[in-house]
């Protein structure tokens, strides 16, 4: 196995109980990241929730505050891009173009000035590994890191 240390910043408290099948599997994983061509990194939601970003959906959910005043809309329904073929001021309460604007810039700022925690850090030093050929994320998350 190569001398690379995968995990130089992460500190990993494990139990003293931990067992040497799960030792072995870790190793295993390492050596497998050591010598690959490709690496394929998937994740979800709780990759920006790390960082402070929402979520569409549940506790974390993403709160722009004019939604706060639409009850009848939530934050899956502005992701629609159905705002955008809207005929501008066909509501008596805003105009939908402008809505639709305005809540994807309050995204945009969002994602684009958030911290990207050590996760995406540690995917993005393994990615730039110089055995590493082609590095892929698949994510069901829309933060952009």
């Amino acid at each position: 196995m190569a001398s690379t240390n995968l995990s130089e910043e992460v500190k990993i408290d494990m139990p003293q109980t931990a067992n040497a099948e799960m030792e072995a599997l870790i190793d295993k994983a390492a050596e497998l990241v050591l010598n690959c061509e490709a690496i394929l990194f998937t994740s979800g939601a709780g990759m920006g929730v790390s960082s402070g970003l929402g979520t569409f959906r549940g506790i974390a959910a993403g709160v722009w505050p004019p939604l706060l005043k639409h009850p009848e809309l939530d934050f899956t329904d502005m992701s629609n891009p159905k705002w955008f073929r809207k005929t501008e001021g066909n509501s008596d309460k805003h105009s939908t173009a402008n809505f639709g604007y305005a809540f994807w810039v309050y995204r945009y700022n969002a994602y684009t000035s958030a911290n990207p925690h050590l996760g995406y850090k540690i995917a993005k030093r393994w990615s730039e590994l110089n055995h590493v050929k082609y590095s892929f994320s698949f994510t069901s998350n829309i933060d952009g890191h």
